[in-house]
């Protein structure tokens, strides 16, 4: 099931229990409220496992750019990416760079709480491309 169905599911086991509340219908209320509950556990764990492995999405839940690694402390992070089976050129790299670079918007005061990049380093390797994004929040 894609998440877009997991969502309208949803919508309709909202309508559902809408309805019923209307009704005052106390037995199915429950058991709406039940599958409801049900169908937010599938949901929150599938979009867990989609959003948490790769770097671009696809509407299908697969992706590109793995990511194979993460970690950091409060105010700095990295991800560790892993494109399996691709070469790139120094172009390419640089677009990827370009692609993934956050800069920080200028501002009068300390402390802001934006995220932005201060690394990212791409390597060809003979299974892949793999890329170090780091990130940083301005505190």
């Amino acid at each position: 099931m894609t998440l877009k169905d997991m969502y309208i599911r949803l919508m309709i086991d909202k309508w559902c229990l809408d309805q019923v509340a209307i009704d005052r219908l106390t037995e199915k209320k429950q058991f709406y409220e039940d599958l409801m509950i049900a169908h937010k556990r599938e949901l929150r764990a599938k979009l867990k496992d989609n959003h948490d492995k790769y770097l671009y999405h696809k509407a299908d839940g697969t992706g590109c750019g793995k990511i194979v690694a993460s970690g950091g402390d409060y105010d700095s992070f990295w991800e560790k990416i892993f494109f399996e089976g691709e070469h790139w050129t120094d172009e390419e790299k640089d677009q990827f760079i370009a692609a993934n670079w956050i800069t920080a918007k200028p501002s009068q005061y300390d402390c802001t709480g934006q995220v932005f990049t201060w690394a990212i380093n791409v390597f060809n390797t003979p299974n892949g491309v793999v890329a170090y994004i780091r990130n940083a929040i301005d505190v």
